[in-house]
């Protein structure tokens, strides 16, 4: 009899178990994960991104050093989740430093101080760059910000959709509040 009840007992938890592991917001939470842990496919990601953008070496690896810093730094819960058939929103709220005002700041810090950044009327965007760099890396400021994350269930499984670009930009903290 006992040993009846231990097979009825483990296989609740078992199921039970497997159906907590097959939700949307575990597969949001291992996202964010991925971003906090600095995962391999994260790096990719970002070297891709990287590689588009106009700077030099330096400014990359500078860039590069902000944006992991804003990924481990990364702070997230989970708020709620909703299913409908084989789709789910899960919406969730994050942390991240606030890299949208150090670049307002410099672009500010620019106007008031045109001497120190241009030449002969013409901007040296090196020394801008770097300058608009050297404030995203001092930012210690947070903002929080909502993400509504889509999935899609396949084959009993569920899969994060694409993220928006504005749930990319929150994500970096360069989200612009367009108001």
């Amino acid at each position: 009899m006992k040993k009846k009840l231990l097979i009825f007992l483990f296989t609740i938890l078992f199921i039970t178990g497997c159906n907590r592991m097959n939700k949307p917001s575990n597969e949001v939470e291992k996202l964010f994960i991925n971003y906090n842990s600095l995962n391999s496919e994260v790096l990719m990601q970002l070297d891709s991104v990287l590689e588009s953008e106009n700077l030099t070496d330096v400014q990359k690896d500078k860039y590069k050093t902000i944006l992991k810093k804003q990924y481990e730094d990364l702070k997230y819960n989970i708020l709620n989740e909703e299913i409908s058939n084989d789709t789910a929103v899960v919406s969730v709220e994050i942390e991240v430093y606030n890299l949208n005002k150090a670049i307002e700041g410099a672009k500010k810090y620019l106007e008031e101080n045109k001497e120190e950044f241009y030449n002969d009327e013409e901007l040296d965007n090196e020394k801008f760059k770097d300058y608009k760099l050297d404030s995203m890396l001092s930012m210690n400021e947070r903002t929080n910000y909502i993400l509504e994350l889509t999935l899609t269930n396949i084959d009993n499984k569920w899969h994060l959709d694409d993220l928006l670009e504005s749930d990319r930009q929150k994500i970096h903290g360069l989200y612009k509040n367009e108001i």
